[in-house]
Parts: structure tokens; sequence; C-alpha cells
């Protein structure tokens, strides 16, 4: 349960990430980074899509583990 929460988590940050950070891609290409703003631009439908996929596993976990911790079986 705990890796699963913290790969969720990971790809849940790494998502919040690239979400934020077509406030930087702006500002990329004048610190000499082109590149990764390239990168980010190109793969942020997949990281979005992919912290939406993880957010909602995650919530099936914890609704489940909840209804686990309702009926007295952990």
């Amino acid at each position: 349960m705990t890796g699963m929460v913290a790969s969720t988590g990971g790809i849940s940050g790494g998502s919040m990430i690239a979400c934020c950070s077509h406030f930087i891609i702006n500002l990329l290409p004048i610190a000499g980074v082109s590149g990764l703003a390239v990168f980010l631009i190109e793969y942020q439908t997949s990281f979005f899509t992919i912290g939406i996929i993880s957010n909602i596993i995650g919530i099936g976990l914890i609704l489940r583990h909840k209804q686990k911790m309702k009926k007295g079986v952990c």
C-alpha cells in the first residue's frame, strides 16, 4: 500500500510540475534550456493524463481502505 501511495504521489507531483510549467516555459529559452521547454510542451498532455489516472487510482485505494476500516478488517 505504501509503495502504491508513493508512486501515485510521485506521478501526481510530476504532473503538477508539468501543469505549472507553462508559466516557466516562456522563460526557459532565455535561460538557455530551450530543449527542456520543447520536452515539457511536447509531453504536457501525457503528464496530465498520467496524473489524472494516478489520482483516480489513489482515490479508489483510499476509499477501499476506508471501507475495510469501517468493517474492522485491516
